[in-house]
């Protein structure tokens, strides 16, 4: 029987203002769609659907990780044209998602 082949995760730089902004929608009952980035942040938590890389430079982590997207709630911070991860903001996930 040969093993099964693991699906690679994709691989994400969570820029800290997502968390700060996601962890201000744990502060209540958790309400699905009333703040993205308690959206991405509790989905993350329930279905590991991505592996998650942090470091203070976050552009440098993001290419040295090989990140596929590079979430952020500040995208004028990350210019699209100096990264090769997809510069998105929590809220935009579901239009970028991998099939």
């Amino acid at each position: 029987m040969q093993p099964r082949s693991k699906k690679r995760k994709q691989r994400a730089v969570v820029d800290t203002n997502v968390v700060v902004a996601g962890i201000s929608g744990f502060r209540e009952q958790y309400s699905p769609g009333r703040i993205a980035s308690a959206d991405l942040l509790h989905r993350w938590a329930v279905e590991e659907n991505f592996l998650w890389l942090k470091d203070d430079a976050f552009r440098l982590c993001a290419e040295a990780g090989g990140a596929d997207f590079l979430f952020t709630l500040n995208p004028r911070d990350f210019p699209q044209s100096r990264l090769k991860a997809k510069v998105i903001q929590p809220g935009h996930i579901l239009d970028h998602r991998r099939r």
